[in-house]
C-alpha cells in the first residue's frame, strides 16, 4: 500500500482504497485506459445528447447528456467527433488516456445553433 494522489481531485489517498475519500473517483479499479471528458451545458438547449463517436471506425463510443461527464476506454491516443441532432461533427479532437486523461468539451456560435466548438485537456474535471 501506497499514499497516491487522487488523479481526480489531487487529495493524498492510499492506493488500496476502492474509491478517493474527497471526490469518490475510483482509485483501485485501472483507470489507465480511461478518458474523460467534461461536456458543458448547451448555453441554449437543456439536456441535449451529444454522441461521441471514433473518427476512424465511425463507431459510437457512447451517448451522454450535457452537462455530464462522459467516459471512454482506450488505451492509446483517439480522433473523436462530438455529434448532437446531425450526423455531422460538431467537433473534432485527438483525446488521450495519458496524463489522467481528462477533457473539457465547450460550447461556441454554430451556423444556426451553439455547437461544441472545442475540446481541451484539463488537470481536474469539475462536476
Amino acid at each position: 500500500m501506497a499514499i497516491i494522489q487522487c488523479p481526480e481531485c489531487g487529495n493524498n489517498v492510499s492506493s488500496s482504497a476502492k474509491n478517493c475519500p474527497n471526490c469518490g473517483y475510483p482509485i483501485a479499479e485501472n483507470t489507465n485506459d480511461l478518458i474523460r471528458i467534461k461536456i458543458e451545458q448547451s448555453p441554449v438547449v437543456r439536456g441535449e445528447i451529444i454522441t461521441i463517436k471514433d473518427m476512424v471506425s465511425g463507431k459510437k463510443l457512447c451517448s451522454v447528456p450535457a452537462g455530464s461527464i462522459a467516459e471512454i476506454k482506450s488505451n492509446k491516443p483517439i480522433m473523436i467527433g462530438f455529434y448532437g441532432l446531425t450526423n455531422i461533427p460538431m467537433c473534432m479532437e485527438t483525446v488521450s488516456p495519458a496524463n489522467g486523461g481528462k477533457y473539457k468539451a465547450s460550447w461556441g456560435a454554430g451556423i444556426f445553433s451553439p455547437k461544441i466548438s472545442s475540446c481541451s485537456k484539463v488537470d481536474i474535471i469539475d462536476s
